[in-house]
Formats: C-alpha cells, structure tokens, sequence
C-alpha cells in the first residue's frame, strides 16, 4: 500500500468503477472485447495532483566545538524505492470482475502512465550518493538527508466496448534527496560557520 490517502472523489469513483465492472463482467457477450489491451482505449488521462512524499530521513551531527580547525567528513548513503501504481480503490471490486477486462484496464494504465512519466511500473531504482560534510571550529552543526518519492494521482478515462470507465490511479514513481542544515551550538561568539555538503551520486534502476 503506497503511503497516501485518497480524496473523496477517487473513493467515490473507485465504488461507482467496481459496481460498473461487475456489470459489464455480467454483459460480456453483449460486446464487451475478450483480446488484448490493445481492446480499452484512453479516451482521456485528468491529472489531479503531483506531490512529494518523504521515503526516510538520515541524521549527521557534526561536533567541532573543541576543534582548533575545520572538520569535515565524507559519508556515503544509499535508499532503494519501488515504481508501484494503484487503481481504483481494488477491495471495492468484487473478485469475479477481477478477470479478462481488470486485467486488460490495469495494462492500459501501465502503458498509458509508463509512456507518460518515461517509468516501468514494478520496477525498482536504487541511488547511492557521496556527501561531503564540513563545520568551523567551535561549531556543532546536524545536517539532515532527506530522501523524497514523486508522486501523481489522476483518472484515466478508458473504453471498453460500449462501456466507458473513469478508473482513478496513484502512481509513485522516482527517487531524489535534499540536504538540509539543522540548528545547531556553538561554545564562543566567532560569526557563524559557513556549512557546505558537497555530493556526487550513483543511480540504478532495476
């Protein structure tokens, strides 16, 4: 389960998705199409929302308060996040409409948002990044990594035969980091240091 809620109106359209798939299962001879994905067309793709979600946070303390000179230290960090979609809100659709037509809608969804986003959804991406951290003498400075995962929700409107579905989606997707300087302490009144996190990365998709 990816660590979002939804909005009122992907609840509303997740019930009213599951009760007109059940339906549409029932009325499959009636010209509902049993081939490919190739068989639900995207009529429209609405994006409702785009947001960061915070994966993790790392905590580096650097204590130079008894220092006599520059301290700084080179510390390498590495976060691993999964490329996962949800549709609809799936324990409101029964298991007999989980069949031939959820599957054909949930591989137009990976298609349509994989050409979208330039992403393989299931996929993993994993990063490692080098930091360099420094503080002045009679400084302690906590510097804070922060590890962030995009993320974007929307509706996907698609047709099936002679049934069209508003199929509500949230999708997470990337992998990025900030860095950032926390309140520190300082034993004398020297002007306050000037903190740096110099960085170079390494990233991998799998």
């Amino acid at each position: 389960m990816l660590p979002f809620i939804y909005a009122g109106v992907v609840s509303t359209l997740g019930v009213i998705l599951g009760k007109r798939l059940a339906a549409a299962h029932q009325r499959s001879t009636g010209g509902l199409p049993r081939q490919t994905s190739a068989s639900v067309r995207l009529l429209a793709h609405h994006v409702l929302e785009e947001t960061n979600q915070v994966l993790a946070t790392e905590e580096v303390p650097m204590d130079n308060r008894f220092g006599n000179k520059p301290l700084s230290s080179e510390l390498e960090f590495s976060q691993t996040a999964a490329i996962a979609l949800e549709l609809g809100e799936n324990n409101r659709v029964t298991t007999g409409s989980k069949t031939t037509l959820w599957r054909l809608m949930e591989n137009r969804a990976e298609l349509e948002l994989g050409k979208s986003l330039g992403i393989e959804v299931g996929s993993q991406i994993s990063r490692r990044v080098k930091l360099r951290f420094a503080t002045d003498p009679g400084q302690f400075v906590r510097y804070r990594v922060v590890w962030q995962q995009q993320s974007q929700r929307g509706i996907l409107e698609l047709q099936a035969g002679r049934h069209v579905f508003q199929l509500p989606y949230l999708v997470a997707y990337g992998l990025s980091h900030t860095v950032e300087s926390l309140p520190g302490e300082s034993i004398d009144k020297r002007p306050k240091a000037n903190h740096a996190a110099e960085e170079s990365t390494e990233e991998e998709e799998e």
